[in-house]
């Protein structure tokens, strides 16, 4: 696992590291198709897929995880377990998958987890304990990770209006993004990416804000967001990419 996010140089713990894949089954007969009909296009996606599936600000076995985590939120389930099988394949560890499994229930709900959950089988056999429950009430809480003197409308109204909610909704954020600082950047970039794929700008600024206060590079952030691409096409791009940069 890794303390603290990389440089954007290549250079990451190596139990994240990745190696050269094997095509995933799921998309060796869109490729030939393509590959038959228009093979300009099906030039192009390799050249994306490429850059996906090799280590480069981010390792490749991350970069797998977070395109499962896209395609688990749309629904595609069969993409999302080969992307996990890849993954692990090269190194991807249990730990990060529970992550992903928290942080995409408390995105995108029910469905979405068991989704990811379906895609993933069983997640590891005995995980450490290391997330330990916040002892933050839940408004200094969101001002400290939001970096606000007030919370945010949304999280006010929440608070006013459904306390017991607004508690749980702390509860999960804090496990999800802000118990483990080795991992809390991975979070982060789980977050833009998920959000990228669901063409979500707002919520990709805001968690790519988080995940650059810590120590997160630019480099890293758009290889996040170019996991979405499988998911949800150039749109994701297109859609984040403001977002990143303005």
């Amino acid at each position: 696992m890794s303390a603290a996010p990389g440089g954007g140089d290549g250079t990451h713990d190596s139990a994240l590291g990745g190696a050269a894949p094997a095509r995933l089954p799921q998309r060796s007969e869109l490729l030939e198709q393509l590959s038959r009909l228009t093979p300009e296009t099906a030039e192009g996606y390799e050249r994306v897929r490429a850059t996906i599936e090799s280590d480069g600000a981010l390792p490749a076995s991350l970069k797998a995880l977070l395109v499962a985590v896209g395609a688990s939120a749309r629904g595609n389930v069969e993409l999302a377990a080969a992307e996990i099988a890849r993954g692990r394949a090269i190194g991807l560890e249990e730990d990060l998958i529970a992550l992903a499994l928290s942080a995409i229930t408390l995105s995108r709900g029910e469905n979405a987890g068991a989704n990811l959950l379906a895609a993933a089988g069983r997640i590891g056999e005995q995980l450490p304990a290391t997330r330990p429950r916040s002892e933050h009430d839940g408004v200094s809480y969101f001002k400290q990770y939001n970096a606000v003197e007030e919370l945010p409308p949304r999280m006010a109204l929440l608070h006013e209006h459904s306390p017991e909610v607004f508690e749980g909704y702390f509860r999960m954020h804090h496990a999800s993004l802000s118990s483990d600082s080795r991992t809390d950047w991975i979070a982060e970039l789980m977050m833009c990416s998920l959000n990228a794929a669901e063409l979500q700008a707002g919520f990709v600024a805001i968690h790519a804000a988080c995940a650059r206060r810590r120590g997160v590079s630019d480099a890293q952030l758009v290889e996040a967001v170019l996991c979405a691409i499988p998911v949800s096409g150039v749109g994701a791009w297109a859609a984040a990419a403001g977002a990143l940069f303005d």
